[in-house]
């Protein structure tokens, strides 16, 4: 039997799916420490509902938009890469611009950072059914394995380094870079085709 989940592309599928999920966990669990220190006058309701609510319209749009260029010919391997540089790459860009922003603009640049996750659901995180459609299951069980690895580590790293540098800059910096690593990954060696069936 042929095991999908040795092969570079798997293992590559694994590295973007954690990257975006280190984003994600550090997102949901640190944006409302960041803004309650940053901006304490601000009201809380806006900053822990306003990310949130874009998210499903760019994860249905994605859906649609992916669906919508597959039917006009475009290849599986480039669409998921389209979408998850929509994904991954709005966090390099924008997660660097929260520290030191003003409420609006950091509210702003959290809500489009945290809205492009819903990219990611067209991008990596359907390739395993694209790659393995036989071997899915697997595939997407340890993908969501090595990818709930940030969910406790990755949070509680931000958090010490929070706590060690008595700056959030750093925090931010290293999730874009881990972004970045992860979107240059599967722009480069991701693929839509099976590798078997």
């Amino acid at each position: 039997m042929y095991a999908p989940c040795i092969t570079l592309l798997c293992r590559v599928i694994l590295l973007a799916h954690f990257t975006e999920n280190n984003s994600y966990f550090f997102l949901i669990s640190w944006l409302p420490t960041y803004f309650h220190d940053r901006f304490p006058d601000a009201k809380i309701w806006v900053f822990n509902m306003i990310p949130w609510i874009i998210t499903p319209i760019c994860s249905v749009g994605g859906g649609v938009f992916a669906d919508h260029l597959i039917r006009r010919g475009h290849a599986v391997s480039k669409v998921r890469k389209i979408l998850e540089l929509l994904c991954q790459l709005s966090k390099v860009v924008l997660l660097p611009l929260v520290p030191g922003s003003d409420f609006g603009t950091a509210l702003f640049c959290v809500t489009l950072a945290v809205a492009s996750s819903g990219f990611h659901n067209s991008g990596v995180f359907i390739n395993p059914q694209d790659i393995a459609p036989l071997h899915a299951g697997s595939v997407f069980g340890l993908m969501n394995t090595i990818g709930a690895v940030p969910g406790f580590i990755g949070v509680y790293l931000a958090g010490y380094i929070v706590e060690v540098t008595k700056s959030w800059n750093l925090v931010f910096y290293l999730t874009a870079m881990l972004n970045l690593v992860g979107c240059l990954l599967f722009v480069s060696f991701g693929k839509g085709t099976p590798i078997v069936s």
